[in-house]
């Protein structure tokens, strides 16, 4: 049997504008890498977690690695600050669950992580150096406003110039011009095929 065709409808709605998509997405998995090398992005971080995702209207899933370190004092090591950390607090709190707190060993307890299975967030995907798309670390609340997380990553890059990846989009748009798919009504030049003994 050969290729099947997904039914599946794709909406373009979460296209955002200068390359940007928010998602809707389902938690369908979590993973603790805390303390420990994050395997898609071999980074060992103080809190981190690996989030496998079911994006809404899409027909593949997508995985984000969301961490950070605590603020500590330079004398004793205690945490005295959430640091990068608070991303992995947020990321809960964006899925209306209580504030993050963790076990006697500074981990999270894997009731939370159970808790987070089939709950749903908004992320934002932005255009990255190498022409693709990356996801961003930040969620927010299902319902919240598409633009709002934009603008929210906007501010802080221009603030910190984190992620490093991010290449801004120049003409404002995403689209593609005429160049981009020179066939068909875009073709504005001469067409590779001669119709004309059909």
């Amino acid at each position: 049997m050969g290729y099947k065709f997904s039914t599946k409808v794709v909406s373009t709605d979460n296209w955002i504008g200068d390359g940007f998509y928010a998602d809707i997405c389902k938690v369908i998995n979590i993973n603790d890498y805390s303390k420990q090398i994050a395997p898609r992005i071999n980074i060992e971080r103080e809190l981190q977690i690996e989030v496998e995702f079911e994006v809404q209207g899409k027909d593949w899933t997508k995985f984000i690695t969301i961490g950070g370190d605590f603020d500590k004092d330079k004398g004793t090591g205690a945490i005295i600050g959430n640091g990068s950390a608070f991303k992995v607090s947020r990321f809960f709190e964006m899925l209306d669950m209580d504030s993050l707190e963790l076990d006697d060993e500074d981990k999270i307890p894997d009731d939370t992580m159970i808790d987070a299975i089939g709950k749903e967030c908004l992320i934002l995907s932005y255009p990255n150096k190498e022409g693709k798309t990356s996801s961003w670390d930040m969620t927010a609340k299902a319902t919240a406003i598409k633009t709002a997380l934009k603008e929210e990553f906007l501010r802080g890059f221009n603030k910190s110039g984190y992620p490093k990846n991010y290449a801004p989009k120049s003409d404002g748009t995403e689209k593609s011009d005429d160049t981009d798919f020179p066939f068909g009504a875009n073709n504005k030049g001469k067409s590779d095929f001669d119709l004309k003994g059909l």
